[in-house]
């Protein structure tokens, strides 16, 4: 799903790769194959024309903005900074594709409208009902997923990152400590594979605590 590279929103947060008022298209890709299916279905209606498929068009201001009112509390848009330096030094075409391109004015204006026309006209094909019935907006992903009820406190990769670290600083500033010294020096020669395994276990401890924490 489409939104689903945006990272986990947490409560009063949401949080992306590009500046906030980046405006950028945003579609299902369930409604992608929905209307693909239409089309072949209705060939006199749509041969030869060239349909644009977008469910929304937001900024990530506007969709903290739509968060907000859904959950009837504050919600700012944040960049993912410490993920957005990860990708551009280690990730230079996923960058250029989900950073560079868009705050460059990637596609340009677009209007959801079809899509809507195409999701009023053929409902069956799209296979969602009550307040979800229709194009996935931005507004009906969050009531199909529920993001109007409890969140977690804080989530994301640079706050996740900062917490392993930290509990990672513990414990080899407790092992240095508390270890006999040959243990120690048994450690530090094989530094390599303990921290693997540390990183590991922590990632571990981190899936728990934040299946706990929904």
């Amino acid at each position: 799903e489409i939104w689903a590279r945006l990272p986990p929103p947490c409560q009063g947060a949401l949080s992306g790769l590009v500046k906030g008022p980046v405006k950028q298209r945003w579609v299902s890709l369930e409604d992608v194959g929905a209307a693909a299916a239409c089309a072949l279905a209705d060939p006199d209606q749509y041969a030869a024309q060239t349909v644009g498929l977008a469910g929304d068009e937001l900024s990530g201001d506007e969709m903290a903005a739509q968060l907000g009112a859904l959950r009837k509390e504050p919600c700012t848009y944040r960049v993912a900074w410490l993920m957005r330096l990860f990708l551009y030094f280690l990730a230079g075409t996923i960058y250029d594709e989900r950073v560079t391109f868009l705050e460059q004015g990637g596609y340009g204006p677009h209007d959801p409208a079809p899509l809507q026309r195409i999701a009023e006209t053929y409902p069956a094909e799209f296979k969602r009902e009550g307040p979800i019935a229709g194009a996935l907006t931005f507004h009906r992903w969050c009531l199909r997923f529920q993001l109007n009820g409890p969140l977690p406190a804080r989530s994301g990769f640079g706050y996740n990152l900062l917490w392993a670290l930290g509990v990672l600083g513990a414990v080899i500033a407790v092992a240095a400590w508390a270890l006999p010294a040959a243990l120690w020096e048994e450690l530090q020669r094989r530094w390599a594979f303990y921290l693997f395994c540390g990183c590991v276990l922590l990632w571990g401890v981190n899936k728990a605590r934040q299946l706990l924490a929904r």
